[in-house]
């Protein structure tokens, strides 16, 4: 198998090439829902922006398209983030998403990856 998580030089490299770099967070819930929690970040005018998604877990093993979900909370419109965030540099970025998401530094994943790490989830849940 190949190894599917970034390194800290990788995940700079990606972001500095203009590419997104994510991490699932798992299981969620809103309001009495079950949801999934996913985030990205991304090079923006401010540093780094960190987007966090919620939303509804509706895939199976032959549909695991996170993007595709919509969001958990019905306020918001589908792509729309329940929470942004920025950073001024990558190591802030860092340190800043492991104060809020413990150790997801050393599961940051290349931008699409995010579906095989939920089809992991699922696979996990049904063993």
């Amino acid at each position: 198998m190949a190894r599917r998580y970034l390194t800290q030089s990788e995940a700079e490299s990606a972001l500095s090439r203009g590419k997104a770099i994510e991490c699932f967070l798992g299981a969620c819930v809103r309001d009495g829902k079950p949801g999934i929690r996913w985030l990205s970040a991304r090079v923006s005018k401010e540093g780094f922006t960190v987007s966090v998604y919620e939303s509804a877990n509706i895939g199976s093993a032959e549909f695991t398209d996170v993007y595709e979900f919509g969001p958990l909370d019905p306020e918001l419109e589908f792509e729309d983030p329940v929470e942004t965030f920025s950073a001024d540099s990558f190591s802030k970025l860092t340190a800043e998403l492991e104060r809020r998401f413990f150790c997801c530094t050393e599961r940051l994943v290349n931008e699409f990856v995010i579906q095989d790490e939920y089809a992991d989830y699922l696979a996990q849940k049904r063993s």
